[in-house]
């Protein structure tokens, strides 16, 4: 993700919420330059990823580490007769607390009413719609695609021992910064050892240990009763990431996705990629996908 070259800017930013005594509270930033009240948001820097952008100037502007949370509706807009798209995420806090900068120099926590009134541009209202729409928990289920392994034609071994390549690897590493951000508590993953070298280093970065479900191969969902079981195992009040495989990712989604309004995306991850579901009570509210170092 980069807001230079000739296309559009490329921005993005957060909906920070907490419970308050009447119910949701959002965070509102004032910013003197243009002497207005928003959201935290700002451009990416070249070559960031969008998430990333969401939590970066989140905390530079507000001092608070975050953690997102479902998306929430894209805006577009033009600046100085250039386009610019913003993406939007819900998030959490953390930790962190508020000091006046060269950017913001007051902040606020209001209701989504009075947050309404304070709000100086009309686009930002329908942030507070989709929040009031649905205005509950949710949880990731962030379904990761295991990186680029070392092709099958080329491997002379088990099929389930290939691992992966150096660019897979570097694939591997990338995820951390990016699934990080959804601050995962339970990182699963098939046998096989490209999948569990994929979450490998999220695990070490997160001080989690990888739990091994054979039903995430693509021989134990097709040997298994893994429509049946793997979906429900998954589903919980734990923000979890799943490696799979390309055999594996559709049926999955299809089953998790059954019951829902959320249509599951209709091409394969690519190696590396992400699909991430946002779960209300157990049912997907809300999908995004995230290729491997895109936007």
């Amino acid at each position: 993700m980069s807001s230079t070259g000739e296309g559009p800017v490329l921005a993005a930013g957060t909906v920070v919420r907490r419970t308050g005594d009447e119910g949701p509270e959002v965070l509102l930033v004032h910013r003197p330059k243009y002497d207005d009240w928003s959201f935290p948001k700002g451009k990416a820097e070249p070559g960031e990823h969008a998430l990333t952008t969401a939590l970066r100037e989140t905390a530079e502007e507000t001092g608070l580490a975050v953690r997102l949370e479902r998306p929430l509706p894209e805006q577009g807009y033009t600046v100085s007769g250039r386009p610019k798209v913003v993406r939007y995420w819900l998030a959490t806090q953390l930790d962190g607390r508020f000091r006046p900068n060269s950017e913001v120099d007051e902040v606020a926590w209001l209701p989504l009413a009075a947050a309404r009134d304070r709000l100086s541009w009309q686009r930002d209202a329908a942030l507070l719609d989709d929040l009031a729409a649905l205005p509950g928990e949710t949880t990731a289920l962030l379904l990761v695609r295991h990186a680029e392994a070392v092709p099958r034609d080329a491997w002379d071994g088990d099929d389930a021992m290939r691992p992966l390549t150096p660019a897979g690897r570097a694939q591997a590493a990338a995820l951390v910064e990016l699934l990080d951000a959804y601050a995962p508590t339970r990182v699963v993953s098939s046998d096989a050892v490209r999948a569990l070298e994929t979450v490998a280093p999220l695990a070490e970065d997160a001080g989690l240990v990888v739990e091994v479900d054979p039903l995430l191969s693509e021989e134990g969902w097709s040997a298994g009763p893994g429509a049946e079981l793997l979906p429900a195992a998954l589903v919980g009040d734990r923000r979890t990431v799943a490696c799979s495989h390309q055999q594996v990712l559709p049926r999955l989604l299809e089953a998790l996705c059954a019951a829902s309004p959320v249509r599951p995306p209709q091409a394969v991850p690519p190696v590396g990629g992400v699909v991430a579901l946002h779960l209300h009570e157990g049912r997907p509210v809300a999908v995004e996908e995230h290729a491997p170092g895109g936007c």
